[in-house]
């Protein structure tokens, strides 16, 4: 118990005597401190330090905010595009075949609002690349798209 208190009385500084300087100032030598103060002029790197500071945190802030709004969407997994560079890759079609699927497949939408969305619908379903080159024989190069077809066994070879 004996060293609590002494632990205490230290901590607290109720050991030290008082200071005559401990009293209070008077009224004059408040406003000359204040005056001084004022006086005095401003450090124009500090300023300019704690304004750049600010900047910093807020735009650390907003980078912050930014990067957990984007961490919340979905990423786009439709991608038409991608998918059909996908699927050419795995299989082996001529730039020329691709471009007859891609002008089919536009000339069959731009008749029909439910044809086929693009050329990789024409891949991937072999009946309706069968109907539309029969609706658009005109269009086709025949010997272009007849060598898609008999690969695609579609079309028996003569």
């Amino acid at each position: 118990m004996r060293t609590s208190l002494i632990v205490l009385l230290l901590a607290t500084g109720a050991w030290l005597p008082a200071s005559p300087s401990a009293a209070q100032p008077t009224q004059e030598e408040v406003f000359r401190s204040i005056g001084q103060n004022v006086s005095e002029p401003v450090d124009s790197r500090r300023v300019l330090a704690v304004v750049a500071g600010v900047g910093g945190v807020i735009a650390l802030l907003v980078v912050l905010a930014h990067s957990k709004r984007r961490e919340g969407r979905p990423k786009t997994l439709n991608h038409q595009g991608k998918l059909l560079k996908e699927v050419l890759r795995s299989i082996s079609i001529k730039p020329a075949e691709l471009k007859q699927l891609k002008s089919l497949a536009q000339e069959a939408q731009s008749r029909d609002e439910n044809g086929p969305d693009g050329p990789l619908t024409l891949l991937l379903c072999p009946s309706v690349l069968a109907r539309e080159a029969q609706r658009n024989p005109r269009t086709l190069n025949r010997k272009v798209l007849g060598g898609l077809l008999k690969r695609m066994g579609l079309l028996r070879a003569a």
